[in-house]
């Protein structure tokens, strides 16, 4: 087996020294615990992980990543991880502080939804978030197009919601779209699926695979949800293209990073903010604020705004928890919020209302 059409690439090439000549490079496709399934040059290899790289924090391995095993051994034995170019990861869930990758160097980020009920601009702005801050670009996969009522409204509110994000549209249960997201994923290529339980992850990759590998289930025609047919994260490579790495229906999508992936992903906001009267403006009702004269002139909405305060809000608290700085700077955002709200009242008061 190939490593290049795998993602092999002379980021990892570059890794690798004279002492590493013993062991043999290889992509993890699936990880339980300290079991693995590795593909490299001799095929499917089954593989232990280390104690010490099986955690369940941002330094383990995942699914995705490089890693270089001892074939001396057997089975082999994950003896070093290749530093990532780039991870999809989110704040683990439950009440953990702690950064849980989902998928390891991956080039796409295809965030679908589905238009029966599922289609969500607020889901679709955190997925977003988590993709540019992880190294990745997300598209947008409006799925079960058939069922929409409305769907050039559904693409210009995802349009809105994931700005220099692709937008495409696709009915997977026939087929429709799916050369769209194939075209998105030449050899080398690595795209990972997200999305809600009942979206049409499985049944998409069924299509591009061409073959029935992943297991389908009817969504609930009460909510329009769906089961967790796909119950693990795992890597696999598509005929003649690059690999899908699919994710289990995400219940919970906590984001985590820095402020470059939130950034880009309201960069409407950040560039309308370039233009308000105070460096420090919260957005909040401040006089001479731009973000919300476009709120007033229907070009930004405020549910967008409301968004974008929640996952700031959001990322400052993870961040808080590890960094003095930003408990300092999470502590500045909120004074900022309430003077912008007292200024606000203040000018009301001012103006009579």
């Amino acid at each position: 087996m190939e490593l290049s059409p795998l993602g092999w690439s002379d980021h990892f090439q570059r890794q690798l020294t004279p002492e590493h000549d013993t062991l043999t490079p290889g992509r993890v496709a699936f990880r339980h615990g300290h079991q693995a399934t590795v593909l490299g040059e001799p095929g499917e290899l089954a593989a232990l992980v280390p104690a010490r790289l099986a955690g369940g924090d941002a330094s383990a391995v995942a699914v995705g990543d490089w890693v270089l095993l001892d074939p001396g051994q057997d089975p082999p034995f994950v003896r070093h991880l290749l530093d990532r170019r780039s991870a999809l990861q989110r704040k683990a869930a439950g009440r953990s502080s702690d950064a849980q990758v989902l998928a390891a160097n991956v080039d796409l980020v295809l965030i679908v939804t589905g238009l029966d009920g599922d289609f969500s601009p607020r889901r679709i702005e955190r997925l977003a978030t988590l993709a540019w801050d992880g190294g990745a670009t997300p598209v947008v996969v409006l799925n079960k197009a058939d069922l929409c009522p409305d769907l050039p409204g559904c693409v210009r509110e995802a349009t809105a919601a994931a700005p220099g994000a692709e937008v495409l549209v696709a009915t997977a249960l026939d087929g429709q779209g799916v050369d769209l997201v194939r075209g998105l994923l030449p050899a080398g290529r690595t795209g990972v699926l997200v999305g809600s339980s009942g979206v049409g992850k499985s049944t998409l990759i069924n299509h591009l695979l061409g073959y029935e590998r992943q297991r389908t289930g009817a969504v609930r025609a009460d909510d329009g949800r769906g089961k967790h047919v796909t119950t693990a994260r795992q890597l696999l490579p598509l005929p003649g293209a690059g690999v899908l790495i699919d994710v289990p229906g995400l219940r919970e999508v906590g984001v985590w990073g820095g402020d470059e992936g939130l950034q880009h992903a309201f960069s409407d906001i950040a560039e309308l903010a370039a233009g308000c009267r105070f460096a420090d403006c919260g957005h909040a009702g401040e006089p001479g604020c731009a973000v919300q004269a476009a709120i007033a002139a229907g070009t930004v909405t405020a549910a967008r705004l409301a968004s974008f305060h929640s996952l700031r809000k959001e990322l400052l608290w993870a961040q808080t928890r590890h960094d003095a700085a930003a408990r300092a700077e999470y502590e500045r955002f909120w004074k900022q919020i309430h003077r912008a709200q007292r200024q606000h009242k203040k000018l009301r008061a001012r103006e009579g209302r």
